[in-house]
């Protein structure tokens, strides 16, 4: 049975972190983008953490961020081009009847049944039989450590 992370972009891996004003960084000042073709880039220490997330735990990424618009193309070769970890094997619903995003996992899990998952999100709009797999994330800071070990705890090694 495969193990599936349901993973939100903003406020989860993009931060803002180049004009965060909780950190103090200066790096568009000086010279560095905070975005390229796909959108804002994600913080760095945000995609380590994830990358970790998946190493330990085998798991499958299915996103459910609102990037989904953008379509699977779209999300495939950004995963690709900014080399981030892991496999994405599926997107939630984005069509206007869609619902919370908590009905959008619950339809997901109807079409893919899994007993293993973690939703990963910076707002709480899931269903109360999902709260026990929801790792809220702080939109100032994204998928931090403490976030990385509840996740784990979750979904187990």
């Amino acid at each position: 049975m495969k193990k599936i992370i349901f993973l939100d972009f903003d406020g989860v891996l993009q931060i803002d972190q180049y004009q965060n004003p909780w950190t103090g960084n200066t790096m568009l000042m000086n010279g560095y983008t905070d975005r390229d073709k796909y959108g804002l880039l994600f913080d760095h220490d945000c995609v380590k953490n994830l990358s970790s997330l998946l190493r330990v735990t085998q798991a499958f990424v299915v996103i459910t961020s609102s990037w989904r618009y953008d379509g699977w193309d779209c999300m495939w070769e950004m995963w690709q081009e900014r080399k981030m970890p892991g496999t994405i094997i599926g997107m939630t619903a984005t069509d206007e009847d869609a619902g919370s995003r908590g009905k959008q996992v619950t339809d997901w899990l109807m079409k893919n049944p899994c007993k293993q998952f973690v939703i990963l999100d910076d707002v709480d709009d899931f269903l109360d039989s999902q709260k026990d797999h929801l790792v809220l994330t702080d939109e100032r800071f994204g998928f931090q450590k403490e976030a990385l070990d509840r996740a784990v705890a979750i979904l187990g090694e």
